[in-house]
């Protein structure tokens, strides 16, 4: 095990990574022995939602360990602890699981109020569970809906994902990060994991983002990236077309980046 990624992944995780699992482990092989008292996180390093999670504990730099699953060959003992078997799932250190991304950011802001990511404010609260929402329920189908057409449903399905970064980039309007804030919040850090994907993602299926058409977005991505929890968790461009490539050939490639 290792607390740190290869160099190609193009990150530096954080001292409060205490241990991550080398390799994505898989059907067969054994169990890692955990930090007793510890966060764990059961995890994918490709997965966007699993690095909402990571994002999170790395922002208020919450001491935790990752376990690294084969998301198509999943460990026996990880399916034991996991009811839907997804990721990302957070194992207490009272032996607690806890299953989805947003449930598990939320609760990570419930219980730990270092760093705190959601204004006291109710309305401005309501207003960044709205950015989520549309991040969720717009932009996220349209960028997948990219990989899963040809031709001209293709170019279509890429004008129809400009379209929505374009409502998103209404919402933010003039602020600095999203909900009227001047600091990352965290629905910021909720709708990150699409947008560190987006240049690489557009490339592959032959497509430049008209940066032209999404200045203020691509200032807020200016200010994202020097975030430490995103510096902590990113991937680099390559290695995010490398295992974009290997996915859609239906041969996940999680190790050796």
């Amino acid at each position: 095990y290792r607390q740190a990624l290869k160099a190609g992944t193009g990150s530096s995780r954080g001292k409060n990574v205490l241990m991550e699992t080398a390799k994505h482990l898989e059907s067969g092989e054994p169990e890692p022995q955990l930090k007793p008292n510890l966060l764990t996180l059961y995890s994918m390093r490709f997965c966007p939602f699993a690095q909402r999670t990571r994002l999170v504990l790395q922002h208020k730099q919450l001491p935790h360990q990752i376990v690294n699953l084969n998301l198509v060959r999943k460990p026996d003992w990880f399916l034991a602890k996991s009811a839907s078997g997804k990721v990302p799932a957070l194992l207490e250190p009272d032996g607690s699981v806890l299953e989805d991304s947003l449930v598990t950011s939320r609760h990570l802001e419930e219980t730990h109020r270092e760093s705190a990511l959601y204004p006291s404010n109710a309305d401005k609260r309501a207003q960044m569970d709205g950015v989520i929402a549309q991040m969720g329920e717009k932009v996220i189908p349209a960028f997948y809906r990219l990989f899963g057409v040809s031709g001209d449903e293709k170019k279509a399905a890429f004008e129809q994902l400009v379209t929505e970064l374009e409502s998103m980039q209404s919402t933010l309007g003039d602020s600095k990060f999203f909900a009227g804030s001047e600091t990352v919040q965290m629905a910021d850090l909720m709708i990150w994991p699409w947008f560190e994907r987006l240049k690489p993602s557009c490339s592959l299926a032959g497509f430049q983002v008209p940066e032209e058409r999404l200045k203020s977005l691509m200032s807020w991505m200016g200010r994202m990236e020097q975030q430490r929890a995103v510096l902590e968790t990113r991937n680099t461009d390559e290695a995010h077309v490398e295992f974009t490539r290997s996915l859609l050939a239906n041969q996940p490639k999680y190790d050796g980046y």
